[in-house]
């Protein structure tokens, strides 16, 4: 019986280490996964506001809306309003801004599209237009070192942002960022 006992205990332990070695591999790998999913999900939806900025500056002439009011004008371009919203800022009616600067340019005047600002994550809210001031504090994905930003080519692109005080854009402190790109390409003005 007392064999017996000591082979129970033995399996019981070894299930109850393997469980928390289980538990503190796989917890950390479904959270990469989460914020991953959350970045894919943030990246169509500044896609479709892009899209639809570039609808709207087609239907209009090439300008584009309003900055004071652009998510309102957009209601009609967009399928469904959760395209505003940022799934990580999800408290947020409209986690992105417009680009202010791009507010008084005619679409079909941008000479490189591919760089040109129109949205970018912001926790300013609805209709929030300006730009690099509007960033968040800390950037919202890839561990809080990227931004989501959409550009009037109609793409949607993850960059890192610069962080204070660091020529070689390392990650190692996470406390003080600067509103501007590691990619000096990417503009705010036209």
């Amino acid at each position: 019986m007392l064999h017996h006992s000591k082979r129970i205990f033995g399996v019981l332990g070894a299930a109850v280490v393997s469980g928390l070695l289980l538990r503190g591999c796989l917890l950390p790998m479904l959270a990469h996964s989460r914020m991953g999913a959350q970045a894919e999900v943030c990246s169509e939806h500044v896609k479709t506001l892009t899209r639809a900025l570039l609808a709207y500056a087609d239907d209009h002439a090439g300008r584009f809306p309003d900055p004071a009011s652009w998510c309102d004008s957009l209601v009609p371009y967009v399928s469904s309003r959760t395209v505003f919203t940022c799934p990580a800022a999800h408290d947020l009616r409209c986690g992105y801004a417009f680009n202010a600067a791009a507010g008084a340019v005619n679409a079909r005047g941008v000479s490189d599209p591919r760089y040109l600002i129109l949205v970018f994550e912001s926790d300013a809210g609805w209709n929030a237009a300006g730009g690099a001031e509007l960033l968040p504090v800390v950037p919202r994905h890839d561990r809080s070192i990227t931004d989501m930003i959409g550009t009037a080519d109609g793409t949607a692109s993850q960059i890192v942002r610069k962080r204070a005080g660091s020529p070689d854009q390392s990650i190692s402190s996470r406390t003080v960022w600067l509103k501007e790109y590691a990619n000096p390409a990417f503009r705010w003005r036209p």
